[in-house]
This record gives structure tokens, C-alpha cells and sequence, in this order.
């Protein structure tokens, strides 16, 4: 039977052994793909990623809440009001699927948030116990100066995570790379889209794009360290609408699919995810 989630799963700092809510000594791939999950409705669907937001707790444990974030029309465009998810358990044979459902309006009304003129939504939602998440801070969500600092640019390769027309391999979303493919891309508040070179397909809406940099060249030299955050979320693909002549010279317009990504700058997550109602905690136990 499907299980209604419909209350919050905060997770402490018992199980999140880093101040700022990341999961220590993985790398930023894994993490996300044990993040990443396939949303649907009964005739659409896309991805999502669930990152740890602190909040303001008494105490002195840092605690966070989990937070789904995807692109706005992904939820927009289901009809019902709970979406199905596709969890995944770590078992001693494998990995398992768990499809369940989540509620995201109530009485019509939204449970999500949007961003006032972007395409993103961020939501509270509890993962249920025994799913096998990736724990991800939005700490790792890139800012400006990151951007700056790193001297991220065009040709720079990027990784995004999605279920392209809802494929995966296991339940896990697949894996796809490409480059920056637009300039300027700061300050993001004047250009918060990017291009980004590859194929977006249905379902990939949503997925998260992210950057991890091995021996990167900034501030006049090589550094031995791994530079690793998220750059945005994709958004669509690019399809403008262009004048098309055939033999006869009768010109139409029709929508050209450039093969190029829309990807959200990650600023504008974290404005997004800040849109949330407050949650207050009781304060921890003293042991």
C-alpha cells in the first residue's frame, strides 16, 4: 500500500557528521546520485534532488530539514494532488525500489514554493526510514563568488543527473555530461540562465547540474584539490521559434531543437528553498 507522506524528517547531527549537512568523504557524484529521484503524476513526470537545509534549532546539535527541489513546472503540470516517488533501499542482494506517494498540494493549494521568476520549486518532504539517500547541504549550492573565485567559464565541463524520458538503471538516475556553453555567467542576478551543451529530454526537468573539478587552474595556478558544487538545475531545452523556407520558398515558423540545456543558476535555489515556511525544533535531548 502507498504510504500519504505528509509530515517532515529532520535529520541530526547523529546522522549528519559535518556541520554544514553533507555527508563526509564522498564526492559530490555519488552523493547526488543517491539524492537524485524520478517524481511523477498519472501522464508526466521529471526529476527532483533532496538537499539538507538547516534550521533554527535550540540546542547545540546542528539539525536540517530535508527539502525536494525541482524545476516548477514538473509539479505544475501534475493534476493530482500527490505525486508518486520512486525511493530506493539498500538491501543485502541490492538495491530495491520503493514508489510512493507524496502529497503536494492540499485542498488545491500548493505544498511547494516557487521562485518569483525562475522555474524552480522547493517543497518539504520526510523520506521515509530505510531509504538510502545521499545526504547533500545546500551549502554545496554555488555562489557568486564560488563562480568568481573558481573562475568558472565557458567550455567548462559540467555533470547532470536526470531519468531522461523516465530511464534509469535501477532506479538511479543516468549520468550525462557537456560544457558551459554561454558567457557571461556572472553575477547571476543579471544572467541567472545558462546554456549548457547537451540533449535535454522529458523528464530530465529538474535534474541537478554540477560541477567536480580535479587539479583546476584559478588564481594563476594549479590546485591539487577537488572543486565540487552545484551549478543549477536544468530547466528545458532550447527550441526557439525560427523562420524555416522550403524549396517552394513558403517560409513557416517552427520550433528548432538546438540539442542545448537551460540550466538555472544555483542562487536561486538557495532563494527558492529560503521561501519555506520556518520550522522550529524542540530542543535536543541532553544525553
Amino acid at each position: 500500500m502507498d504510504t500519504l507522506l505528509s509530515s517532515i524528517m529532520v535529520i541530526a547531527s547523529s546522522v549528519v557528521a559535518t556541520t554544514d549537512g553533507t555527508e563526509p568523504g564522498r564526492d559530490i557524484a555519488t552523493l547526488l546520485m543517491r539524492s537524485t529521484f524520478y517524481v511523477s503524476g498519472t501522464s508526466t513526470g521529471g526529476t527532483a534532488f533532496i538537499l539538507c537545509h538547516p534550521i533554527n534549532g535550540e540546542g547545540s546539535d546542528p539539525q536540517f530539514v530535508s527539502t525536494l527541489v525541482t524545476a516548477h513546472h514538473v509539479l505544475d503540470k501534475i493534476s493530482e494532488d500527490f505525486m508518486s516517488i520512486e525511493w530506493r533501499r539498500e538491501t543485502s542482494t541490492g538495491y530495491e525500489r520503493q514508489l510512493e506517494k507524496c502529497a503536494i498540494r492540499s485542498n488545491g493549494k500548493p505544498l511547494w514554493v516557487k521562485h518569483p521568476t525562475a522555474d524552480i520549486a522547493a517543497m518539504h518532504v520526510v523520506v521515509p526510514p530505510g531509504v538510502d539517500i545521499g545526504l547533500v547541504s545546500t551549502a554545496v549550492l554555488a555562489t557568486d563568488e564560488n563562480l568568481i573565485k573558481y573562475e568558472v567559464k565557458p567550455s567548462d565541463q559540467l555533470f547532470v543527473l536526470g531519468f531522461p524520458h523516465a530511464q534509469g538503471l535501477g532506479g538511479f538516475p543516468v549520468l550525462r555530461t557537456g560544457a558551459i556553453a554561454s558567457f557571461p555567467i556572472v553575477p547571476t542576478k543579471k544572467y541567472p540562465l545558462m546554456v549548457f551543451d547537451f540533449r535535454v529530454f522529458p523528464g530530465n526537468s529538474g535534474g541537478p547540474v554540477f560541477m567536480r573539478s580535479e587539479m583546476r587552474y584559478y588564481e594563476g595556478s594549479f590546485h591539487p584539490n577537488i572543486v565540487q558544487f552545484i551549478v543549477g538545475l536544468v530547466s528545458e531545452r532550447s527550441n526557439p521559434e525560427v523562420a524555416v523556407e522550403d524549396d517552394l520558398g513558403n517560409v513557416t515558423v517552427q520550433r528548432q531543437d538546438l540539442q542545448l540545456g537551460i540550466v538555472i543558476q544555483a542562487p536561486l535555489i538557495l532563494q527558492t528553498i529560503e521561501m519555506l515556511p520556518e520550522i522550529k525544533l524542540a530542543p535536543s535531548p541532553t544525553p
